[in-house]
């Protein structure tokens, strides 16, 4: 190379290559602020309000994202609103696609009757997105406090937890949801001491359901209605390793009523009665009864184990001939 052309090349990476990429930054900044404004006002005229106070657009120059100094949302079509503090979102220059996500408390969430106030150490979300839908998301808490006045359970005063997570992903035609938690505690106004919840795992595919993942769909239950789904996993473990496990297949009809064949597995059977004990005295006895009476459907011989069928019709379950109750529409 001609010693001409390596002075070009040099003039070129030292002001040219810069100037391009700062011009290329600041164009796609101006881009993403105008989308958002634009998506906002698309909402508004549905009805949703949504809130992002001292909208900046960070990053320069290998990264993009927005800041709000705090956030909020209110549907009132639904009566569904939330406001939050600082929101964080970051996307690399060359992978806009995937951003990943930081939310500040406090969090105050309403919905016509019930309100839910949260705060946590950290909320942490990494999304990734196709053209029109979301693929794949994850969201992750560490201490999180929550204080609940939920009109269908209204025993239910506060939820805390050490971690908890949630994992949503596009699966061909279906989509693959899991959840997690560790430490949870749940006070209410039933049991004289917090119930304890050492691990809690969930893993759910619904299936040839992709509008859950489209960004106009409603946000509530009825996005389920007419849907088959898998229950791959749900497994509880309580205190001294006491364990409720359960999977099997169900389907969720028009109108939100669930059908289904569950397989129960309780382990440990006499560290569940006395954590019930512990937790509550008064409920030992009606509990001890309700074991005994599943033990005698259960299909295995070990007496510290329970394994039942569970068939669920149109919101009604039961154990063989024995009714256990109904299931409200979701």
């Amino acid at each position: 190379m001609k010693p001409r052309h390596k002075l070009i090349l040099l003039i070129a990476s030292i002001f040219i290559i810069p100037a391009l990429v700062t011009l290329g930054w600041y164009w796609g900044a101006d881009r993403l602020e105008n989308l958002i404004e634009t998506r906002i006002s698309t909402i508004a005229n549905r009805g949703v309000t949504v809130t992002c106070n001292n909208l900046q657009i960070r990053g320069f120059p290998f990264r993009i994202g927005l800041n709000c100094d705090n956030t909020s949302f209110d549907d009132t079509k639904r009566r569904v609103g939330f406001t939050a503090g600082e929101l964080r979102t970051t996307a690399q220059i060359y992978n806009p696609g995937h951003v990943i996500s930081e939310l500040d408390g406090p969090l105050t969430i309403t919905n016509r009757h019930s309100v839910i106030e949260a705060d946590w150490q950290s909320m942490r979300a990494s999304s990734v997105f196709d053209i029109s839908n979301l693929s794949r998301a994850s969201i992750e808490t560490m201490s999180i406090n929550m204080a609940t006045q939920l009109a269908n359970i209204k025993e239910l005063q506060n939820i805390s937890a050490e971690n908890l997570q949630m994992h949503v992903r596009e699966n061909e035609n279906d989509v693959d949801i899991a959840a997690s938690g560790i430490n949870i505690a749940l006070k209410n106004a039933i049991t004289n001491s917090p119930i304890q919840i050492n691990d809690l795992n969930i893993f759910i595919t619904v299936h040839d359901n992709m509008e859950i993942l489209k960004y106009d769909r409603a946000r509530d239950a009825s996005i389920l209605y007419g849907s088959d789904v898998t229950l791959h996993d749900l497994t509880i473990k309580g205190a001294q390793n006491a364990t409720i496990a359960a999977s099997g297949p169900l389907s969720v009809s028009d109108r939100g009523v669930i059908s289904g064949d569950v397989a129960i597995t309780l382990t440990n059977i006499a560290n569940l009665k006395s954590t019930i004990a512990e937790v509550n005295p008064a409920l030992s006895a009606n509990f001890s009864n309700i074991i005994n009476i599943l033990s005698a459907l259960s299909s295995t011989n070990n007496p510290d184990e329970i394994q039942i069928d569970v068939k669920i019709r149109n919101g009604i379950a039961q154990a063989g001939i024995i009714p256990l109750g109904r299931i409200p529409a979701i």
